[in-house]
C-alpha cells in the first residue's frame, strides 16, 4: 500500500517561500502571494466578462498590481 503526502497550504506556502523567496521576509512573501491573486482575480474578470485589454481601467490595474509585485520580486521592499 503506498502512501500519499499531502501537503497544507500552510506547508505548500513555506516551502515555497524557503525555496524561491527567501530574499523576503515572511511577511513580504505573504503580501506578494496576495498580489498575485489579486491579478489574477482581475485576468479572470477578463475573461468573464470580456472586458478589452485596451481598456483603461483594467490597464491601470494590471500596472498598479504589477508595479507593487515588481518591489517585492526585486526584495526593494527594504526600508
Amino acid at each position: 500500500m503506498m502512501k500519499a503526502y499531502i501537503e497544507t497550504d500552510e506547508q505548500y506556502l513555506k516551502r515555497k517561500h524557503q525555496q524561491h523567496y527567501q530574499h523576503l521576509t515572511w511577511d513580504e512573501f505573504i503580501t506578494n502571494e496576495k498580489l498575485e491573486l489579486v491579478h489574477v482575480a482581475i485576468q479572470e474578470l477578463q475573461q468573464e466578462f470580456n472586458i478589452p485589454d485596451n481598456n483603461l481601467h483594467l490597464e491601470n490595474a494590471f500596472k498598479f498590481t504589477e508595479d507593487l509585485r515588481e518591489d517585492y520580486y526585486k526584495g526593494g521592499n527594504d526600508e
